[in-house]
């Protein structure tokens, strides 16, 4: 079983996020909940709007910004881990995916060219950015910085 602080901590890039003098002062997750199976996440979403509690749902990427380990808003908080859920399944036939927020476009990538040599996804050049973070919050990837 992980503790508190390993979980909080995984995802960290900036160490700055956890040690730095900015974050030192402002409040941190009450409570992080690793969810197991899609059915959780409207479980959560229920239960923390019953409650009254803010939420943040934090997937399978990189997390640079560091919105999950503290925050400016100064109320309590708690974190929704959905990174266990990453499923991935690519249909060639119909050239189409299903994917679990919680995976990661370096996952997606692999997927993709394990069952074919001529179809992609334009997500970046970082493979550790998770999927659902880059589809709600808008990167680009290669082809888009072309079109730029």
């Amino acid at each position: 079983m992980s503790s508190f602080s390993s979980i909080l901590n995984s995802t960290a890039q900036n160490i700055f996020q956890i040690f730095g003098a900015f974050t030192a002062s402002l409040p941190k997750p009450k409570s992080i909940f690793v969810l197991l199976h899609k059915s959780h996440v409207q479980a959560a979403v229920i239960c923390t709007r019953k409650l009254g509690i803010h939420m943040r749902v934090r997937r399978g990427g990189h997390d640079y910004e560091g919105p999950f380990y503290a925050s400016e808003i100064k109320t309590h908080f708690i974190v929704v881990d959905i990174s266990d859920l990453r499923s991935i399944n690519i249909d060639i036939k119909d050239s189409s995916a299903w994917i679990q927020e919680g995976s990661t476009t370096g996952e997606v990538y692999y997927k993709i060219a394990e069952k074919s040599n001529v179809h992609g996804f334009s997500a970046g050049y970082c493979t550790s950015i998770g999927i659902g973070g880059h589809i709600t919050r808008g990167a680009y990837g290669p082809i888009g910085c072309l079109s730029l």
